[in-house]
C-alpha cells in the first residue's frame, strides 16, 4: 500500500505544479492585458492632452498675431495721421502712403540715379533680318509705368501736384516702390480737370526729357510717342486707354493684346460691317509687304501655301510661291495673326539648316529678280506694273526646284560648320539662279564649284575658331515675334487699339481695372 500512496502523492504534486504553472500563465496574460489596456489608456490620455495643448498653443499664437496687428495699426496711425501741408490742405492717410515718411531710412536712391543706371533705348537683333529694332528697355518702361501709376493713383484719391512734378521730387524705396518726397508733399492741391491735365502733361515731359532722354537717344519708339501724345492731350475719357496702352507692355503682352484686339475685330465684322470699315480706315496703310520681304522668315510666311513634304519642297515653294496676302490693312492684320501661330509651330527648332537655306534662297531671289531687289532696297520704291508678277511669283516651279536642290547639296556637304554651310549654300544658289540654262549639267558644275570656293573663303576669313561654329536650333519666343512685326509696321498695333477705343469697344471688354498700389520697379 505504501508504494501506491507514494505514487498517488507524487502524481498529486505534479498535478498541483501543472495547475500552479497554468495559473501563473493565466495571471501573467491577465497582467499583460491589463498593462496593455493601461498603456492604451495612457496613450489616449496623452493624445487628448496633446490635442488640448496644441489647441491652446494655436489660440495663443492667434492672440499674439492680433496683438501685433493692433500694435502695427496703432503705429501706422501715429506715424501717418492726417497732416496739414504747406498750402494748408489736410492730407489723408492713403495719400501719405505715396510719400516717404522718413527719407533718411526709406530712400534707397533718387529717381534720377535710378534712370541713369541703364540705357532707356535699346537696339535688338531680329531673327532672319539684317535690320535692328529700336525699342524702349524694360528699365525705362518700368520707370515710366511707375510714374504714371503714381500720378494716376494720386488723382484717384482727389489730389494733384498741379503740374509741379520734377524727377528730384521722386525716389525709390529699399523694397523697390516709387514714392514722393516731403518737398512734393507740400505742393499737393485738390484735383480737378485742369490740374489733372497739367499733371499728365508733366508726366509726359518727365518721360520724354528725363527717362527716354530724346536729346541724347533721339526720337522715342512709335508706340511710346503715341502714349506721350495721349498724356499731353489728356482728358478723363482717355483714362481706360491710358491704363492698357500697348506702349506699357512688353513683347509677350503685346502678342496677347493683339490676339484679343483681332478677335474683337472679327466679331465686329460680323455684327456691324460699317464700324469694321471705319476701324480699318483709321489705320494708316504702310508698304508692309516690302518691309516683310526683308525678313527671311516673314518672306517665307508671305508665300506660305501648305506644309511642305520635304526640305527641298519647302525651299522650292518659297522660291516659286506667290504672295498670298493683299497689300491692305486687312491683309496686314491677317498676316500678323497667321504669323503668330505659324512661326512658333514651324520654327520651334532648326534641323538641317533651314535658316541657312532660306537665307540662300532669299539672296538668289534678290539677285535675280528685279522687283524683289527693288523691294529689298533701302527705301522701298513703287514696283513697275511689268514687274508686279515677278514680285508675286519670282521663279518658275522647275527653276525653283533646281535652285533648291543646289542649296540642299551644299548644306549637306558642309553641315559641320555654320559659317561654311551658309557661304556654300548662298554661292550655289546664286550660281544656279543666274545660269542661262539652270537645267544643264554645266549649271550643276558651276553651282558646285561656287559652293566649294565660297566655303574655303569663309573658313579662311573666320579662322579656326569661327569655322567650328555648328548650326544651332533656333526657337522664336513671343518677344521676338512682337519685334519682327513691330519692325514691319510700328504703327499698326497702337492705331488698331486707338480705333477700337474710339468705337467704345475697349470699355465694353472691361480690360482695365482699378489698381490700389504703384507698380514695383524691377
Amino acid at each position: 500500500m505504501a508504494p501506491r500512496r507514494a505514487r498517488r502523492h507524487a502524481g498529486a504534486k505534479v498535478t498541483a505544479r501543472v495547475l500552479a504553472d497554468s495559473m501563473k500563465e493565466v495571471l501573467l496574460h491577465a497582467r499583460q492585458r491589463c498593462s496593455r489596456k493601461r498603456r492604451r489608456g495612457e496613450q489616449i490620455l496623452l493624445s487628448q492632452s496633446g490635442l488640448l495643448a496644441r489647441r491652446m498653443l494655436r489660440q495663443l499664437r492667434q492672440r499674439l498675431r492680433n496683438m501685433r496687428q493692433k500694435l502695427r495699426e496703432q503705429r501706422q496711425e501715429q506715424c501717418h495721421s492726417p497732416i496739414i501741408n504747406a498750402l494748408g490742405h489736410q492730407i489723408p492717410v492713403p495719400v501719405l502712403d505715396l510719400f516717404f515718411s522718413n527719407e533718411m531710412t526709406q530712400l534707397r536712391q533718387s529717381m534720377v540715379a535710378y534712370i541713369q543706371s541703364r540705357d532707356p533705348i535699346v537696339q535688338v537683333a531680329i531673327p532672319g533680318d539684317q535690320r535692328m529694332h529700336k525699342k524702349s528697355s524694360d528699365h525705362a518702361r518700368n520707370m515710366f509705368n511707375a510714374i504714371l501709376d503714381w500720378t494716376t493713383l494720386l488723382v484717384h484719391f482727389g489730389f494733384s501736384v498741379d503740374g509741379n512734378l520734377h524727377p528730384d521730387d521722386l525716389g525709390v524705396t529699399h523694397s523697390g516702390f516709387l514714392k514722393g518726397t516731403k518737398n512734393l508733399l507740400d505742393k499737393l492741391v485738390p484735383a480737378d480737370a485742369l490740374t489733372t491735365s497739367r499733371d499728365m502733361y508733366a508726366v509726359a515731359d518727365v518721360a520724354e526729357n528725363n527717362i527716354f532722354c530724346v536729346a541724347v537717344y533721339g526720337p522715342v519708339p512709335a508706340d511710346v510717342a503715341d502714349l506721350l501724345s495721349v498724356l499731353k492731350n489728356f482728358n478723363n475719357t482717355l483714362y481706360p486707354l491710358l491704363q492698357i496702352h500697348v506702349a506699357r507692355e512688353n513683347g509677350t503682352r503685346k502678342c496677347t493684346l493683339f490676339t484679343k484686339l483681332f478677335d474683337r475685330l472679327i466679331v465686329i465684322k460680323g455684327k456691324d460691317y460699317r464700324m469694321y470699315t471705319r476701324i480699318l480706315r483709321s489705320i494708316t496703310l504702310s508698304n508692309w509687304i516690302h518691309s516683310s520681304m526683308k525678313n527671311v522668315h516673314l518672306h517665307e510666311l508671305l508665300r506660305f501655301k501648305q506644309p511642305s513634304k520635304s526640305f527641298t519642297d519647302r525651299i522650292s515653294d518659297f522660291l516659286s510661291g506667290r504672295v498670298r496676302y493683299l497689300p491692305t490693312v486687312e491683309g496686314l492684320l491677317v498676316f500678323r495673326r497667321n504669323g503668330g501661330a505659324h512661326l512658333i509651330k514651324d520654327y520651334s527648332f532648326d534641323i538641317g539648316g533651314v535658316h541657312e537655306a532660306l537665307k540662300a534662297a532669299h539672296q538668289a531671289a534678290a539677285h535675280s529678280v528685279q522687283s524683289i531687289a527693288a523691294a529689298l532696297g533701302g527705301v522701298p520704291q513703287p514696283i513697275p506694273a511689268r514687274c508686279a508678277r515677278e514680285l508675286l511669283e519670282p521663279f518658275h516651279i522647275w527653276h525653283a526646284k533646281y535652285i533648291a536642290s543646289s542649296i540642299i547639296k551644299a548644306l549637306r556637304k558642309h553641315n559641320g560648320s555654320l559659317v561654311e554651310a551658309a557661304a556654300a549654300a548662298t554661292a550655289a544658289a546664286l550660281a544656279r539662279a543666274s545660269h542661262p540654262d539652270p537645267t544643264s549639267y554645266a549649271a550643276v558644275t558651276a553651282a558646285g564649284n561656287a559652293a566649294r570656293a565660297a566655303a574655303r573663303a569663309a573658313i579662311a576669313a573666320a579662322g579656326p575658331v569661327g569655322a567650328q561654329q555648328v548650326s544651332q536650333r533656333q526657337m522664336f519666343d513671343e518677344e521676338q515675334l512682337s519685334d519682327m512685326f513691330d519692325l514691319v509696321d510700328p504703327h499698326m498695333l497702337y492705331k488698331l487699339q486707338r480705333a477700337l477705343f474710339n468705337e467704345g469697344e475697349l470699355v465694353t471688354l472691361k480690360w482695365h481695372e482699378n489698381f490700389t498700389d504703384v507698380r514695383l520697379l524691377r
